[in-house]
């Protein structure tokens, strides 16, 4: 039986090392499993033994942001209103304002597939409101004008596959951009007030769109990282409110959101 000289034996086993993680951490086979990744050598750390050193990439943690988002407006029932009853109660000043701008929560998971590529399954809920009264000036109706309070809840369920910029453990900063896909659970409360009468309606929906994000992580340690993050949406849902007479009808309610968001991932494993 032939026996590798012990320099050849040593450099066989440090090429298995530097691509066993690609078939598993602990044997060679045909099929795929999860190794732990290490990052890429560089120099001549390739040939000098070293790599055997190098450090594995943490490849699981969770993340909690917390940030700011804009929309969407609803602008396709709030301009309705808003046209209705400025002809009927002949006022051109009085408007229900559009929805804007909430607080987030964003929590998720975070698995390295890859030195530069990863799996982000997040979650995002948030709140809007707005309300506005328009008074009539038109003598030819008895009542006084309208109140519309509106409140909109929403939680986002997203999946994205970042790119991470991410070369060396040494590195303090790792910028990444992604894209992804998302799911919308909406949910609109409307309460309308005439003076004589009120009317509370529910509705709720879903809608499916996509994200595209980017950001930058900070390392404070191997296992915390600091998440400044932006992320615009798209995608598109309708939603029953309470239209002007006794009818109710679907408006579109196009998702159109910018967020900005901080936070913290934690590498468990």
């Amino acid at each position: 039986m032939l026996v590798p000289p012990p320099q050849l034996k040593y450099e066989l086993q440090s090429s298995l090392q530097t691509t066993a993680w690609i078939r598993g951490p602990e044997k060679l086979s045909a099929g795929f499993s999860f190794g732990r990744p290490v990052y890429p050598c560089v120099n001549a750390e390739c040939h000098s033994g070293q790599e055997r050193g190098r450090p594995r990439l943490l490849t699981e943690g969770f993340y909690a942001n917390i940030g700011v988002i804009n929309g969407p407006e609803f602008a396709s029932f709030v301009d309705y209103v808003n046209d209705y009853y400025g002809q009927r109660f002949l006022n051109s000043t009085d408007r229900l304002d559009k929805l804007g701008s909430a607080a987030t929560v964003n929590l998720g998971y975070l698995l390295r597939l890859y030195p530069s590529f990863a799996l982000d399954v997040g979650f995002t809920i948030y709140n809007l409101e707005t309300k506005g009264v328009i008074f009539n000036y038109n003598p030819a109706y008895p009542e006084f004008g309208v109140r519309h309070d509106l409140e909109y809840q929403v939680g986002i369920f997203s999946v994205t596959v970042p790119v991470l910029f991410d070369f060396s453990p040494r590195q303090p900063i790792v910028p990444y951009v992604g894209i992804g896909v998302s799911i919308y659970a909406m949910r609109l409360d409307d309460i309308k007030d005439d003076g004589t009468f009120v009317a509370v309606y529910r509705d709720t929906g879903t809608a499916v769109g996509g994200h595209f994000t980017t950001g930058l992580y900070v390392k404070i340690t191997r296992k915390i990282w600091i998440d400044l993050k932006g992320k615009w949406y798209n995608g598109s849902g309708s939603l029953r409110a309470q239209e002007p007479g006794i009818f109710f009808d679907k408006f579109t309610i196009d998702q159109d959101l910018a967020q900005l968001s901080a936070g913290v991932v934690y590498y468990f494993r």
